[in-house]
C-alpha cells in the first residue's frame, strides 16, 4: 500500500519538475528580452536593473539589429537585371528576361521619349524593379558609361531623368618618338586614334603631318583623360602640345586658352594663334600621292597634263574637312573629278574637293560650312586609280599649290588676355623631358552631368 502511494505521487511530481525545469530554460535574460523587445527601436529598449552591464549592452546591440527587421511585412518586390544581345530590340530582350507585359510597355513607352533606340548596341545592360503586384517601379538602362537613363515611377506618374556620373580626372603628360608613323607612336602608347587625330589638328597650319614628318621627330602633350571607377572613358582637352623635327630642332608649341574671343584655342608662347584662316589639308592624317605640277604623266591616259590640285590618299570613308569657313556653291557629278565639292570662302578664295564617295547629310549649294567641318567621305569616283581626294585651291581663279601657300594668324593676344595667358603658360609649360611612360601630374574629380555636360573629344 505505502509502494502504491509512493509510486502515485512520483510521477505527479516528476511532471511539475520537468514544467518548471522548461520554463526555467526558456525565460533566460536575453531570450525573454529578445521575445519583449522585437521591433522596438534601440531608443526604447531599457536594460533590466539585475543583469551585468555588458550583457545589457550586448542585448542592445542585438535588438537594435532585430528593431530594423518585421517579419510579418512581405518582401518589397523583385529587381530583373538584363543586357542586350547581338540582333535584338529591347522590346525582344525584356520579353526574353521575363519583365511582364505592361512593364515592358511602360518602358519602351517612356524611354522611347528620350533615348534613341536605333542607339542600342549589344551589352547595353538594364534593371527593372517590380512592386509585390509585379507593377514597374523603376527601370534604369545603361546605354554608356556617361549615358544611363533612370525611369522613375512617383505620384505623379513616371518620369526619365539621366544620371550624373562622377569621374576622375587625370591631366596626363606623355612624350615619344617618331619611328614609322603619329599613329604607330601613339599606339605604342596605349592612345586612340582620335587623340592622334585631335595633337596633328593643333599643328595643321604650322606642319603638313602627311609630308614633313621624318623619322626621330619627338611629340610631347598633355592631355586631361577621364575615367568611371578606374576604367578610361574619354579624353578632355589636350592642354599643351609640342613637336620638335629631328632636321631643325626647331620646338613648336601650343598651349590651350580660352580668351575672351574664343571659347578655347591654342596659341604659341607669344600669344598668337596657332590656328589660320585655312587648314594646310582637308585630311590632316592623308597620304600625298600626287602633288602640285604643271606637268605629271596621267596614271590613266599615259600622256602627260597639268594636276593643279594635291591627292590625298586615305582609306574610302574618311572624312573630308572643309579648309576654311565659307558657303557651298557646287555639290554634286562633275565629269572626271566624280562627286564633287566647291566652297568660296570670300575675299576670291575657292577650293575644291573630288573624287568623294559621298557628301555630308544635309550639305547643299547656299549651305554655309566652318572651318573643320565634315563635308565628305574620301571615295573613288570619277576617274581615279585609287580612293583619294583630289584638293585644289584658287586665288582669284587661278589655282596655287595650297601646301606651299603662307597664312597669317587668326589673332593675337594683347594687353591683360596676353598677360593672364603668359600666367598660364607659366603654369602649363612642360619641360623637354622625354620618357619611357605617361605621367599623372594632377587628379581632380568632377561630376559629369547631362545639363553641363563635359568636354570630350
Amino acid at each position: 500500500m505505502q509502494k502504491h502511494i509512493t509510486r502515485s505521487l512520483l510521477l505527479p511530481l516528476i511532471f511539475v519538475t520537468f514544467i518548471l525545469a522548461m520554463f526555467f530554460l526558456q525565460a533566460t535574460p536575453d531570450e525573454k528580452a529578445c521575445q519583449v523587445y522585437v521591433g522596438l527601436p534601440a531608443a526604447e529598449i531599457a536594460p533590466q536593473p539585475d543583469t551585468p552591464a555588458e550583457l545589457d549592452e550586448e542585448r542592445g546591440r542585438q535588438l537594435a539589429e532585430n528593431a530594423s527587421l518585421d517579419p510579418l511585412e512581405p518582401l518589397a518586390g523583385r529587381e530583373i537585371s538584363g543586357v542586350i544581345l547581338s540582333g535584338e530590340s529591347l522590346t525582344e530582350s525584356l520579353c526574353r528576361s521575363q519583365v511582364p507585359a505592361a512593364s515592358r510597355g511602360l518602358i519602351i513607352t517612356h524611354l522611347g521619349e528620350h533615348l534613341d533606340f536605333k542607339r542600342l548596341r549589344a551589352g547595353n545592360q538594364y534593371s527593372v524593379v517590380l512592386d509585390e503586384d509585379d507593377e514597374l517601379l523603376s527601370c534604369s538602362f545603361h546605354l554608356g558609361p556617361l549615358d544611363t537613363y533612370n525611369l522613375i515611377r512617383s505620384p505623379e506618374g513616371y518620369c526619365v531623368t539621366r544620371q550624373d556620373v562622377p569621374l576622375e580626372c587625370r591631366l596626363v603628360t606623355m612624350d615619344g618618338e617618331i619611328r614609322t608613323s603619329l599613329f604607330t607612336a601613339f599606339s605604342e602608347l596605349g592612345e586612340e586614334a582620335k587623340l592622334v587625330y585631335s595633337f596633328a589638328d593643333i599643328f595643321a597650319s604650322k606642319i603638313d603631318f602627311n609630308t614633313e614628318m621624318r623619322e626621330g621627330d619627338r611629340f610631347i602633350l598633355t592631355v586631361q583623360k577621364y575615367f568611371n571607377e578606374g576604367k578610361f572613358v574619354g579624353y578632355g582637352s589636350i592642354m599643351y602640345a609640342a613637336y620638335r623635327p629631328a632636321e631643325n630642332d626647331k620646338l613648336m608649341e601650343g598651349f590651350y586658352f580660352p580668351s575672351g574671343k574664343t571659347s578655347g584655342s591654342y596659341f604659341d608662347r607669344n600669344g598668337k594663334e596657332l590656328g589660320t584662316s585655312f587648314l594646310r589639308s582637308p585630311v590632316p592624317m592623308g597620304r600625298v600621292t600626287s602633288g602640285f605640277t604643271n606637268h605629271r604623266p596621267h596614271p590613266i591616259f599615259g600622256y602627260d597634263r597639268p594636276h593643279l590640285g594635291v591627292d590625298f590618299a586615305a582609306p574610302k570613308g574618311t572624312p573630308v574637312l572643309a579648309v576654311g569657313d565659307g558657303r557651298v556653291v557646287f555639290t554634286g557629278r562633275n565629269g572626271g573629278y566624280g562627286n564633287q565639292v566647291i566652297l568660296d570662302h570670300g575675299g576670291g578664295n575657292r577650293t575644291q574637293y573630288g573624287h568623294l564617295a559621298r557628301f555630308s547629310p544635309g550639305l547643299h549649294v547656299g549651305s554655309h560650312v566652318r572651318k573643320k567641318e565634315v563635308i565628305g567621305y574620301v571615295g573613288t569616283t570619277g576617274i581615279t586609280t585609287g580612293p583619294h581626294v583630289d584638293f585644289r585651291f584658287a586665288r582669284n581663279g587661278v589655282f596655287v599649290n595650297p601646301l606651299a601657300m603662307k597664312f597669317t594668324p587668326r589673332s593675337e593676344l594683347k594687353g591683360l588676355e596676353l598677360a593672364r595667358f603668359k600666367g598660364l603658360v607659366a603654369d602649363l609649360a612642360v619641360l623637354w623631358e622625354p620618357s619611357t611612360e605617361p605621367r599623372v601630374i594632377q587628379v581632380r574629380h568632377v561630376i559629369f552631368s547631362p545639363d553641363k555636360p563635359t568636354f570630350f573629344l
